[in-house]
């Protein structure tokens, strides 16, 4: 490695040192092993970035962007404060991160690991998090994923722009939670108790399984199967409407209004979780609103093809909003230019 490391910084950014802590089979644990074994010296600052991102990874999708500035930020206030209320320690006048890293290290050794990772997991929950007498609301706004562990043991992926709400006795009497914007449910089985998701009029009930419901568009949702079996309800003064899914199955709305299902391409589907956005034949104006809420940002679209919708295709793996818009934007024939949190798009 011709990197120098010089506090956990280092190490949090680098995709190697992320891949060998994240995953048993990684191709660089050999070089991260001899690393430690020729820099013993650097045992603490490793082993404390291995924890940050460890527990950030449990409730965050990746150490990106605000992510890592916020967590940062919350993590110095927090134990820098629990650490002088509790113990009266007054970290030393270091500067940079690894000032930090030695403030974490103090306070792990004084409060215990515990106290830490309670302070990141409460950093990395969603951005608003509401709580009344009866109901929770969990919501992410726009540029923002969480993973929100349920009380009955249920994992739920909520994406940007979107909201759960649910009681505070949560599979207790029972496990019903509202949805708008777009989740993908890992469910504990409980037979005595099903698992159901309300959008809109439709209802989406499970005992053990994983679905993904997209819902930005309450009238449209979109339901699709990844394991086990759920059960699709929508409320019609006309008629009843109920149907099943196996896994690769989809329910949604059909030009009649009604509930209809079809096939969905599994290996695609729910990548988003990953941070991976992917476009199939998708209507321009979907990306934009997509992009919008991926990103956080307002995109005004300049000389629109009247009478046309452009199709885009591609994948994007974490990519940077600049790098997408150039590759579609050369498929497409338009510039963009981003000022901040403004996107204009001018088509040619």
């Amino acid at each position: 490695m011709s990197k120098e490391y010089q506090d956990i910084t280092d190490f949090l950014e680098d995709h190697t040192f992320r891949d060998w802590v994240l995953h048993k089979d990684s191709l660089h644990r050999q070089e991260w092993e001899a690393f430690l074994a020729h820099h013993p010296d650097k045992k603490v600052e490793v082993d404390l970035a291995k924890a940050v991102l460890l527990e950030l990874t449990e409730d965050r999708i990746s150490w990106e962007g605000k992510a890592k500035a916020d967590t940062k930020k919350a993590i110095l206030q927090r134990i820098k404060g629990k650490a002088s209320q509790e113990r009266d320690i007054t970290p030393p006048p270091r500067r940079g991160f690894f000032g930090w890293a030695k403030v974490a290290v103090v306070a792990i050794l004084m409060l215990g690991a515990a106290a830490v990772a309670w302070e990141i997991k409460q950093t990395d929950t969603p951005q608003e998090v509401v709580q009344s007498p009866s109901w929770i609301v969990r919501t992410n706004h726009a540029g923002q994923k969480s993973i929100v562990h349920l009380p009955d043991g249920s994992k739920v992926v909520l994406n940007a722009s979107s909201t759960i709400r649910y009681r505070d006795d949560f599979g207790k009497v029972n496990r019903d939670l509202s949805l708008q914007g777009e989740a993908f449910f890992d469910v504990k089985r409980d037979v005595a108790k099903p698992f159901s998701v309300m959008t809109g009029k439709v209802t989406t009930t499970a005992l053990g399984t994983s679905f993904n419901v997209s819902a930005f568009d309450q009238a449209h949702p979109s339901i699709k199967l990844a394991t086990g079996i759920v059960e699709i309800r929508r409320e019609n003064p006309e008629k009843e409407e109920k149907l099943k899914l196996v896994p690769g199955e989809e329910a949604f709305m059909d030009p009649d209004n009604s509930l209809a299902k079809r096939q969905f391409d599994v290996s695609s589907a729910f990548l988003w979780k990953d941070g991976v956005l992917f476009f199939d034949r998708t209507p321009f104006g979907e990306v934009v609103k997509t992009l919008e809420r991926w990103y956080a940002v307002e995109i005004t679209v300049r000389h629109h093809p009247e009478n046309k919708t452009p199709l885009v295709s591609g994948r994007f793996d974490n990519d940077h909003l600049d790098n997408v818009l150039t590759s579609i934007g050369y498929s497409l024939r338009f510039s963009h230019e981003i000022d901040q949190k403004k996107v204009t798009i001018d088509f040619q």
